[in-house]
């Protein structure tokens, strides 16, 4: 005669199935989820290292200060009186390859690194072009209009003002809502 299994026969197949496929499925996630968590760590590291490093936001501050005393003074060089010429970084202002070369990994990040993050390197990409402009006119022998540079001593100061915001947020998970640095 065929017996039909029990329910806890059943019961136990079922559960010699399941609970193994469970666990693979649990231990998968598990380890998708450290990778996932040590790769946000790695990209946090990165992109405050080089954020950390924009030390040439110094030597532009002091081109445009330079400049702006130079044209107070109606063209006079200032030279003799201590104040000397001061000329940009021939490199890039702000390095910005970690964010060119990762920006697709961008999504690790949360919400509000993101934003900081992004916000801080547009605006660092403005400021390149700015000193990239100013090079050409100085190479080319011409005079960067004064206006202009108005404009970018304001850029100065907010790329500065959005690197801080970025190395805050990167540094700390819990940012009060109401910290602006714009």
């Amino acid at each position: 005669m065929n017996q039909s299994p029990t329910t806890t026969e059943l019961l136990l197949q079922f559960l010699s199935l399941f609970v193994p496929a469970l666990l693979a499925v649990v231990g998968s996630y598990c380890v998708y989820a450290k990778k996932q968590n040590d790769k946000e760590k790695a990209l946090k590291s990165a992109i405050r290292t080089e954020i950390e490093s924009a030390e040439r936001l110094e030597h532009i501050g002091s081109y445009l200060d330079y400049k702006r005393d130079k044209n107070e003074e109606n063209g006079e060089n200032y030279g003799d009186n201590g104040n000397e010429q001061k000329n940009l970084p021939y490199s890039s202002a702000v390095s910005t390859s970690l964010y060119e070369g990762q920006s697709f990994e961008l999504g690790l990040l949360g919400e509000k690194e993101r934003t900081a993050v992004v916000n801080y390197y547009s605006n660092a990409i403005i400021l390149n072009d700015m000193v990239s402009a100013v090079r050409e006119f100085e190479a080319n022998g011409e005079e960067f209009p004064s206006a202009e540079y108005d404009y970018m001593k304001w850029q100065l100061d907010r790329v500065r003002g959005l690197r801080k915001s970025a190395l805050i947020h990167l540094d700390s998970d819990e940012v009060p809502e109401d910290t602006n640095f714009d």
